[in-house]
């Protein structure tokens, strides 16, 4: 039996052994156990487990691994081959950051492998990481990385595959069209947008308010950005327009508010603004 996926987070064990996790093209995690993962050896050979790598593995027939961490056996796995890896990434130090951010994102969001043999719901957080990953090699290839941009464009995609997309086509108040062009606020606790009418009726003194006027302008930008990142197609990535850190903010705080988290759950994010 085969098991496939990208490596997001290795854990060395013991002298040369190493546990790990993949997230399988069904949008799951799973976690192997490799003997001699980590290379070395009397062949000196390196490892080929390396984080953002697609690789094969083939399940061994011996009983399970138990770790000290999970009370739930590793499966005994050894590497069949090597089926995609970034050439380019660790060239730029920032997309390599950015590449570990998109990684760490995964490993918080995505579930653990079911025994339900036709769950696929979330083999679209796959395609997201796999295809994030592969167009930044390929912008890193050809020296035009805009990173914000593939940062939004990752948020953009991982919310409309979680199904927490907020719905940008009309006010979640009074249900009025959103004009393309409409001053909106982008609700985070309620996942929606709101019209300037709706708004200012909840607080009359919000129309005089300057901040206001400016976070209006900022949910109008975001459910531009939104709407076109969420429909392109990723492989369009050099035809979407350059992103503010700004837009990229309100992205991760409208994701990490579904699940809980806050920016400081984070090891990599504020690596990506050094």
């Amino acid at each position: 039996m085969k098991v496939e996926g990208l490596v997001f987070q290795k854990t060395p064990y013991k002298e040369r052994d190493m546990i790990v996790h993949l997230l399988t093209r069904k949008g799951q995690k799973t976690s192997l156990y490799v003997y001699g993962g980590q290379g070395g050896g009397k062949s000196k050979k390196g490892s080929l487990l390396e984080l953002g790598h697609m690789l094969s593995f083939v399940l061994q027939k011996s009983k399970g691994i138990y770790n000290n961490s999970d009370q739930k056996p590793l499966s005994i796995a050894k590497v069949d081959q090597v089926n995609w890896a970034p050439k380019y990434i660790r060239n730029d130090y920032r997309a390599f950051m950015l590449s570990q951010f998109f990684l760490e994102v995964i490993q918080k969001l995505a579930l653990s492998e079911t025994d339900d043999i036709d769950f696929n719901e979330h083999e679209g957080i796959f395609n997201v990481l796999s295809n994030a990953l592969y167009y930044l090699d390929k912008a890193v290839e050809g020296q035009n990385v805009d990173y914000m941009t593939h940062l939004l464009l990752f948020f953009t995609k991982l919310i409309h595959h979680l199904g927490i997309a907020p719905n940008y086509e009309e006010c979640q108040f009074c249900q009025k069209i959103l004009g393309e062009d409409e001053l909106c606020l982008l609700d985070i606790s309620n996942g929606g947008f709101s019209c300037l009418e709706c708004t200012s009726k909840m607080d009359e003194y919000l129309s005089d308010n300057r901040q206001l006027s400016e976070e209006y302008q900022a949910g109008r930008r975001y459910k531009q950005a939104f709407q076109k990142f969420s429909l392109e197609p990723y492989k369009n990535y050099l035809n979407f327009p350059s992103t503010s850190v700004g837009l990229v903010r309100i992205s991760f705080n409208f994701l990490n508010y579904q699940f809980g988290f806050a920016e400081g759950d984070y090891r990599t994010w504020k690596l990506l603004f050094e």
